[in-house]
């Protein structure tokens, strides 16, 4: 839900290449996410959707891509989808390190609305989660399970609001 509203929201824009980073996709969310961006851009096929793995601490090859990324659409509106919080700074800092200015040159936007976000230049836009309400639900499940519960494990879905800041604004 959360992937579909933040990619339907930069194609409202009028962002027409995206790129989505994600540290490496070993965990099921990032998955799912990845997924869900691809399959919402299959839906435009005058969009240009592009992925990247990236290691928070490998700034270079994070700029690169980054470069790279603009240098194959030099035309287009761009912008980058960053998986979580702490990638997007890690993003954020790229950026300024190589010039590009976010609500300027290119979109940012990024899971986990993080109190900077909307302090940092324009502002970036964030997709805000319930972490509280998330930290409850999955301290409750290992409550029960102390106590003797062998319900089978299943997954709860919590909505997300998005928080739209300069960094996405239409041109």
């Amino acid at each position: 839900e959360a992937t579909t509203e933040i990619t339907r929201h930069l194609l409202q824009q009028g962002f027409e290449a995206i790129l989505f980073l994600s540290e490496p996709v070993t965990i099921n969310t990032r998955l799912d996410r990845l997924h869900t961006f691809l399959k919402m851009m299959q839906k435009t096929p005058q969009r240009f959707a592009e992925q990247g793995e990236v290691e928070l601490e490998d700034d270079e090859g994070l700029e690169k891509l980054l470069l790279d990324f603009a240098a194959q659409y030099p035309d287009k509106r761009r912008a980058v989808i960053s998986v979580n919080g702490a990638l997007t700074l890690v993003i954020a800092r790229a950026m300024r390190r190589i010039g590009m200015v976010w609500g300027k040159d290119i979109g940012l936007l990024g899971f986990d609305d993080l109190e900077w976000a909307e302090l940092a230049g324009v502002g970036i836009t964030t997709l805000r989660q319930p972490t509280y309400d998330m930290g409850y639900a999955a301290l409750g499940q290992l409550v029960k399970r102390i106590h003797g519960s062998d319900e089978p494990i299943r997954e709860h879905a919590f909505s997300g609001e998005l928080i739209i800041r300069g960094s996405t604004q239409s041109a």
